[in-house]
Order: structure tokens, then sequence, then C-alpha cells
């Protein structure tokens, strides 16, 4: 997240733009916070869900670190 080599931060980049714009889109028409938190919360969430990259990378991390987390994907 702190990295300044571009590679190691471009999911967090593309997580925090995600949910800016998601919150920017929505904030006009919410009147209450939560509700706001909570319908940029699941837009954000599918984008990453459906974001390929990110489980490519994900599934890399994993299996270079399998033998020292402490659940399996199957």
């Amino acid at each position: 997240m702190f990295s300044k080599n571009p590679e190691d931060t471009r999911y967090m980049n593309q997580f925090l733009k995600a949910v800016d714009e998601s919150t920017q889109k929505r904030r006009p028409t919410m009147v209450d916070k939560d509700q706001l938190l909570e319908q940029v919360r699941t837009e954000v969430f599918r984008a990453m869900q459906s974001d390929r990259s990110l489980q490519t990378h994900l599934l890399d991390y994993y299996h270079q670190h399998a033998g020292t987390l402490p659940f399996r994907i199957l």
C-alpha cells in the first residue's frame, strides 16, 4: 500500500479510485451516510469480484504463500 513501486500499489489505487467514483456518483442521491456506505461497499466489492487481473494476482500470491496461510483453497 505504501510502496513507491507503482506495480505494488496498483490494486490499492484501483480500489481507492473505485471508492471515490462510486461515492461521487451516489452521494447526491443519498441522505443517510450508512446507506451511502453500504451502496459504495456493494458496488466496489462487485467490481473487485469481476476483476480478472486481481483474481490472478491473489491466486498467484496464495500459491506462493500457501504453506504459511491458515486456510486452503480447493
